[in-house]
């Protein structure tokens, strides 16, 4: 039987099945046919059994997207107010029965700081099924950027630097949050304007500079003993350092304590 009488034989029956179940209003004698206002209660009746039974016999592929989507967050405690979380609902025309369990989600190939991830999303209940959900995270972020070009060896000042909200996800490279933790370093490369500022990007400037008359400090407590010296090359706080004692020509290695002291560590 072709498909289209079918489908008419099966709206006939469901018709004389509500008319025969749920009545139907009389017609005055003489007329013919069904009366129009049975045809729209009819239609209404159909319609109302049509879209209940579609809503209570498959699962919506909203609810388990949603089901991924938390699972994403709860696991990697994320902030919604700063992330974008997509979850990729099923396609609809699987048809999933409607689950009477709460579903159960478990996360795949998941990496901290992932940008995407798969969740397996199952139905453990009277027809169980399992479908795997593909979840992006965007994370954003207000990061340092360069306002103009700048060339390698360039000291920053707050004037060179700006903000900008962007997916940190896609800065695999690294970025800074505050502008002050990069002012006041040398560039290690040229930059250019509009760029995110890479981390490896910068060094402290020298607080010693070679040549630079510098206090020797050797000992520590009350028997520290301090001596006049010449810094033999330049360095940040905290770096290595090479001096000359004043007074008797030897060559020392220290630690940069700040602008004008070294701590003796050894001699060459």
């Amino acid at each position: 039987m072709p498909k289209r009488h079918a489908k008419s034989r099966q709206t006939a029956e469901l018709i004389d099945f509500l008319l025969s179940n749920h009545g139907a209003p009389e017609l005055p004698q003489g007329r013919r046919g069904v009366g129009f206002l049975t045809l729209a209660a009819c239609a209404l009746v159909i319609g109302l059994a049509l879209s209940h039974g579609v809503a209570a016999g498959s699962a919506a592929p909203s609810d388990i997207a949603a089901a991924a989507r938390n699972a994403v967050i709860k696991a990697r405690g994320l902030d919604p107010e700063r992330t974008l979380i997509e979850a990729q609902a099923p396609d609809a025309r699987l048809r999933l029965s409607a689950c009477d369990r709460p579903l159960t989600t478990s996360r795949l190939d998941a990496r901290p700081g992932a940008r995407r991830e798969t969740v397996r999303v199952a139905c453990t209940g009277s027809s169980p099924w399992k479908v795997y959900v593909p979840v992006t995270v965007s994370q954003f972020e207000q990061v340092v950027t360069i306002e103009r070009n700048l060339p390698r060896g360039h000291v920053l000042t707050q004037a060179d630097l700006g903000s900008r909200k962007l997916d940190a996800s896609r800065l695999p490279g690294g970025y800074l949050l505050r502008a002050e933790d990069a002012v006041g370093h040398v560039l290690t490369q040229s930059v250019a304007a509009g760029g995110v500022l890479k981390p490896n990007q910068l060094k402290a400037d020298d607080a010693i500079r070679r040549g630079q008359a510098v206090a020797l400090i050797s000992g520590a407590g009350p028997v520290a003993i301090r001596m006049g010296g010449v810094a033999l090359n330049s360095a940040p706080v905290g770096g290595r350092i090479r001096a000359r004692n004043a007074s008797s020509g030897a060559i020392v290695e220290g630690i940069a304590l700040n602008e004008a002291e070294v701590r003796v560590t050894g001699r060459r």
